[in-house]
């Protein structure tokens, strides 16, 4: 804290840094004059110092977890949590002055139930708490529990907010697919929609008792497409899922009849043990008949012409369909269709008899038959068939194993086979066996003696089998047999040849030249002295153990010769009887001198390699020596020459690479004998030379190579690292430059990844768009590596703006959003409207590359706003970018610019049917309550005009709602007897005369209930009174100000005059007389005048008002005038207009705050009920004529004070009767 003093004269500054909570204080300055004159003014002034400190913390406080008293982040969600449970939320703001008030609110709805609490830690500090308990229910779903707090110290509220995840049961279930029936095969989908659940709930199929599931479908039947698949979705309306379950199958006829359930539960169900969902459906499944044969076999003899039968054989078909009745029916044979047509051969086989019955059976009659049948669904064959066997005398073939020929060299044994071709039974009871048409053996072959009982080897054999055994050429020949069943014999086979082979004789080898040399050529021959059977002869050969498979002559040729021909050469003659002897013969191969590879003709070694050799390999054989050349001079490897040593490997032969013996020499560069241990960049090129010596097969041989010193890139640049270009202008070109060996090779690429987009050292780009802009890298490389420069093309644009509709700050605005390089832009507004344009520069703002243009809400008519922006590259020829605007102030035009649709078009067309049907209904109860209402204050007035009512004059029969007769009401006839005060019956034809309003009175009251809403101030309102004598009836408390004390109602009467009201929250009042009537007075915010042109006396200033509880003395400064004045409502401060000379308020006393002056109001309950209420009313003259009589305006109060009549009224609760 210190005190500062300006240079100017007469000032002082305490200034008070880093303000706590005790420097809260009264500050006093006190000034002291050195010479005290008239101007001299205060000497001490006094500032009250008041601290204002924010919230220190700001939390919820909750459960979590099942842990209570957790503080919970704001923007988390607690739960999950079951509908029903309850949840305690509490909202702590502490050490704050003033205390912080804390509210609740569920989204941007207040939580008045919430509980408030304070808690002052001293100095105006402390700390304020909101605790909220919920029952959770549906309707908390996707809620949003905020904790708003408040104080002077904050700038603005601080928020913090929790959802709940709340867990709620399924709602309703639907369960869908099938109408009516199915038909078999066709995909049957049946769909089970739960709603509204939280978790999604699970959904399960039985076929009755029996749960359906895609493992049990798919293991009962693999070739059935049924399945089960479910699927989640989310509402985002409420939170909750519905899960849709399909279960789809191929309908058959095992499901007719069946009743398929589905079920659905979730975790809240589960917990509280409810049981499922469900829902069933019975399935009818129209299917084509399913028919079973029988018997399964039939055997009969076949018919011959010595043999017929007249029975018959029956085939049996019986079956089942939906629907039963059949349109179809056919037999068939073998998967063909039989014609039933031959009543001799068939009988039956018709929709009315589908059983078949087939006379004279034949050989052809055999085979497996099936049924058709057919229905409406169609068409369907029997699931098994019938077999008819018909039995007949066999018809046979010899069957050779092995199949002819057989070698003699095998000495196999040869079965021949009596097969049965046709012939029903097919096993034969005997078999004669012919070779070359001479009968061999009869088998069975049985000879039962006394001592043989079994009928010797040959008799328990099989007679359709002959077996020949170790067969050679001496077994060759034509082979017969005939069989014999229970039918008798059957014709003799077809011969069958069996052809016996043997092999060629031993086998004989030569070969020439007798020197073979590697890439020449030799030929080898095998002979033989006997071909064998059969003569068509074919010979093995083998290289070694290897068999030359491609060679099958007796003669070999190999060109060209190769180590795989230094080898053992075996040939084999060979038929398909056998193979014969083999011969042998062994061939020696020799090579000349030859290099495997050439050395390259030229290699750039780098200069930092520290591995350095050439390496040269030559084959020869025998083998021979290879020296090294250097630019045409012999590299010795001695103490004198260091920077080279030879080293020498000698390779055996490679039979696999065709490889003669070969010698390598390899050449290595002694790096640690140079300087650096590295070659010099600056060595010229030289001659590297491989030399072999010769051999006694073939001359030397020689390779050359150039070596040069080579070094990767380096120093690697570009002419420019940036480069600014206009869009669509060309920028210059930029050059890129850098050393190495061999010479660099350039290549351009954008941002480094995409492919090149020029070679060469210069890069040249056409006309370039923005879409180019980025960092473009020359790449140098050579084979030992590459490096890289970079130069940034920055494209620059014109702005491009775009206008959009929104809102800033809660107020409709323009949005005009732009692009552009560089991005510092100016923006402007223009608007058109009509012929004139005008700049906008009040209610913009402008947010780096966007601009708000505020509408103004007080323009109605069409506008054309224009946005403008510039950079440093200028205006775009885009611009300016414009809105049409048709007023701010309607809606259509808002909704339709930014895109969002009216929430009538949101709505899908069955909910759009339900709102209107819904309005509907509630105008038809309207116009219906309004003919009821009507109806009974017809009845209502008609019971008020009783004709034995003496009093009853041409001004009760005025039409309720009518205009009543413009004039002074005094000139009627009867305005005497209905103004004198005296009159006894005047006075009980008020309502305050016996509990209940006697019908046909003069005058009565009625409160009403009014749409009130205010909850503090009272609301006041104003009615003009029509005629003098109509003040004396009109309730003292429709005045503010107050008379001094309380009289009965007339201080001529003798009788106690009250009557009962049941109170309201809030009333109106309606004055009602015999000689007028005026309609309810209005809602004070439509100040309806209602001009019914009465003329009346009464002061033409008005009366003055004080407060409910204020003076009770009246003042009437103005003497009274005639005047022609409505009936009218008004607010309590506003000023009348000249002609409406006195008034009387009608005041509500609604909770009012305690009286400044000392007096204590009663205190509102809870439930806003009225406390009290006061009738009186102002003093006036009993005519027009006295009025007009009077001398002064002092005579005229004092003869109106005395005169002076009203009446009390007081009451307290709703409902609650009170006599006045």
């Amino acid at each position: 804290m210190q005190v500062e003093y300006p240079s100017e004269a007469g000032q002082a500054i305490l200034k008070i840094e880093d303000v706590h909570l005790e420097d809260e204080a009264i500050y006093k300055c006190e000034i002291t004059y050195i010479e005290v004159k008239e101007t001299c003014h205060e000497v001490v002034q006094i500032v009250n110092l008041t601290t204002l400190v924010k919230p220190e913390v700001v939390r919820i406080i909750g459960d979590s977890n099942g842990v209570t008293g957790v503080t919970i982040e704001s923007g988390s969600t607690l739960g999950p949590k079951e509908e029903g449970s309850e949840v305690d939320l509490v909202c702590e703001a502490g050490s704050g002055k003033p205390i912080p008030r804390v509210s609740w609110y569920n989204g941007t709805t207040l939580i008045s139930r919430a509980q408030y609490t304070a808690n002052d830690a001293g100095d105006g500090v402390g700390t304020g708490r909101s605790k909220l308990q919920l029952t959770l229910t549906r309707g908390d779903l996707n809620a949003q529990f905020i904790c708003k707090v408040e104080s002077e110290a904050l700038d603005e509220p601080i928020l913090q907010w929790v959802k709940i995840d709340v867990h709620v049961r399924p709602t309703r279930m639907e369960l869908s697919g099938v109408k009516n029936h199915v038909v078999q095969g066709t995909n049957v989908l049946l769909i089970c929609d739960v709603y509204g659940a939280r978790p999604a709930a699970t959904v399960r199929w039985t076929n009755g008792s029996v749960p359906i599931t895609d493992e049990s479908l798919v293991q009962t039947s693999p070739q059935d497409n049924s399945r089960l698949s479910t699927d989640i979705r989310y509402d985002d309306r409420d939170g909750t899922y519905t899960t849709k379950s399909q279960l789809i199958f191929e309908a058959s006829h095992w499901e007719n009849g069946m009743k398929v359930y589905c079920y659905a539960e979730n975790n809240v169900t589960k917990h509280h043990y409810e049981p499922e969902m469900h829902d069933m459906l019975i399935l009818e499944v129209r299917y084509p008949p399913v028919i079973s044969v029988r018997p399964k076999n039939i055997t009969v003899n076949e018919s011959t012409a010595l043999t017929t039968s007249t029975s018959g054989t029956l085939l049996i078909c019986s079956y089942k369909a939906n629907p039963q009745e059949l349109r179809g029916a056919l037999w068939s044979k073998d998967g063909t269709n039989l014609t039933l047509s031959d009543s001799s051969k068939y009988k039956g086989g018709t929709v009315e008899n589908p059983p078949l019955i087939i006379y004279n059976v034949t050989r052809d009659d055999m085979g497996e038959y099936s049924c058709w049948l057919k229905n409406e669904v169609g068409s369907e064959q029997s699931a098994d068939s019938i077999f008819l066997n018909v039995q007949y005398p066999p018809d046979v073939v010899v069957l050779m194993d092995p199949p002819t020929p057989v070698k003699a060299q095998d000495r196999t044994n040869v079965m021949l086979q009596c097969n049965v071709t046709s012939g029903n039974p097919s096993n034969l009871s005997k078999v004669r066996w012919f070779l070359d048409g001479e009968l061999m053996k009869e088998f069975p072959e049985c000879n039962y003696t006394a001592k043989d009982d079994t009928g010797g080897p040959f008799c328990g054999l099989d007679p359709s089998f002959l077996s020949l055994e170790t067969v050679d050429e001496t077994f060759a020949g034509n082979y017969t047999c005939q069989g014999e069943n229970v039918a008798g014999w059957g014709p003799v086979s077809d011969p069958v040849e069996l052809i016996v082979y043997y092999p060629p004789s031993p086998a004989k080898i030569r070969y020439y030249p007798s020197k073979v040399v590697k890439g020449a050529e030799v030929n080898l021959e095998c002979k033989v002295d006997s071909t064998g059977r059969p003569e068509n002869v074919t010979y093995i050969w083998y290289r070694g153990s290897h068999q030359m498979t491609e060679i099958t002559t007796s003669k070999h040729k190999i060109v060209p010769v190769g180590l795989e021909t230094r080898s053992n050469f075996t040939c084999i003659a060979v038929n398909e009887g056998g193979q014969s002897d083999p011969a042998t013969a062994f061939i020696n191969v020799n090579a000349p001198p030859a290099l495997f590879d050439r050395l390259k003709s030229y290699q750039g070694i780098l200069y930092s390699s520290q591995h350095i050799n050439l390496t040269c390999r030559v084959e020869c054989f025998p083998l021979c020596n290879i020296i090294w050349k250097k630019n045409g001079r012999i590299l010795e490897f001695n103490e004198r020459n260091k920077l080279y040593y030879n080293k020498t490997v000698i390779h055996p032969p490679d039979l696999q690479k065709n490889i003669f013996e070969s010698i390598e020499s390899t050449l290595i560069w002694n790096m640690t004998a140079r300087p650096g241990q590295r070659l010099n960049r600056t060595d010229p090129n030289s001659n590297y030379t491989c030399q072999s010596e010769s051999n006694q097969i073939g001359p030397g041989v020689s390779s050359t190579i150039e070596i040069a010193v080579d070094y990767p890139p380096e120093d690697v640049r570009v002419s420019s690292n940036l480069i600014n270009v206009v869009e669509g202008q060309s920028p210059s070109p930029v050059k890129c430059h850098g050393k190495g060996h061999p010479n660099l090779t350039y290549k351009w690429k954008k941002n480094a990844t995409a492919e090149p987009k020029d070679y060469g050292e210069e890069l040249r780009l056409g006309p370039m768009m923005r879409s180019d802009s980025g960092s473009y890298t020359c790449e140098a490389s050579n084979k030992h590596g590459k490096e890289n420069a970079i130069v940034y093309f920055n494209v620059q644009y014109a702005p491009e703006c775009s206008i959009t509709r929104t809102e800033k700050d809660g107020s409709p605005a323009l949005l005009c959003t732009v692009q552009a390089n560089p991005q510092e832009v100016v923006f402007f507004w223009k608007a058109k409207e009509g012929n004139e344009t005008y700049t906008e520069t009040n209610n913009v703002i402008q947010d780096g590359l966007k601009s708000f243009l505020i509408l103004d809400s007080t323009v109605d008519t069409k506008r054309t706003y224009q946005c403008f922006a510039n950079n440093s590259v200028g205006f775009s020829d885009k611009q300016p970018c414009e809105m049409d605007v048709a007023g701010i102030h309607d809606p259509s035009d808002f909704i339709e610019d930014t895109g969002i649709l009216p929430w009538w078009k949101r709505l899908n067309q069955e909910k759009l049917i339900i709102i209107i049907a819904a309005i509907v209904a509630i105008i038809i109860c309207v116009i219906i309550i309004c003919i009821v209402i009507i109806v009974l204050c017809r009845r209502k007035r008609a019971s008020t005009k009783s004709p034995h009512n003496p009093s009853s004059t041409v001004g009760d029969k005025i039409r309720q709602g009518g205009v009543p007769p413009v004039g002074n009401m005094q000139d009627h006839p009867l305005s005497n007897n209905a103004a004198d005060p005296n009159d006894k019956g005047f006075y009980e034809n008020l309502p305050f005369h016996g509990i209940q309003n006697p019908p046909n009175k003069n005058a009565f009251y009625t409160l009403t209930t009014p749409h009130c809403k205010q909850t503090i101030l009272p609301p006041q309102y104003s009615a003009t009174i029509p005629h003098q004598k109509h003040a004396k009836l009109m309730p003292k408390a429709l005045f503010q100000e107050q008379l001094a004390k309380s009289k009965s109602f007339s201080s001529k009467s003798k009788h106690k005059r009250h009557f009962q009201i049941p109170l309201q929250k809030c009333h109106s009042f309606k004055f009602q007389t015999a000689e007028s009537y005026f309609q309810p007075i209005k809602n004070i915010h439509e100040e309806n005048l209602m001009r019914n042109g009465y003329v009346s006396e009464y002061p033409a200033g008005g009366s003055s008002t004080t407060s409910l509880h204020g003076t009770r003395n009246h003042k009437r400064d103005k003497p009274k005038q005639k005047t022609k004045g409505p009936l009218v409502l008004r607010h309590a401060n506003d000023q009348f207009q000249e002609n409406i000379q006195n008034s009387v308020q009608l005041q509500y006393p609604q909770p009012i705050l305690p009286n400044t002056r000392g007096g204590i109001l009663p205190h509102p309950k809870q439930n806003g009920v009225v406390q009290y209420a006061d009738l009186d009313m102002p003093s006036s003259r009993k005519s027009s004529h006295e009025s007009s009589s009077s001398g002064s305006t002092k005579g005229h109060a004092k003869k109106q004070k005395q005169k002076t009549e009203y009446a009390t009224l007081k009451f307290n609760d709703i409902g609650q009767e009170i006599d006045v």
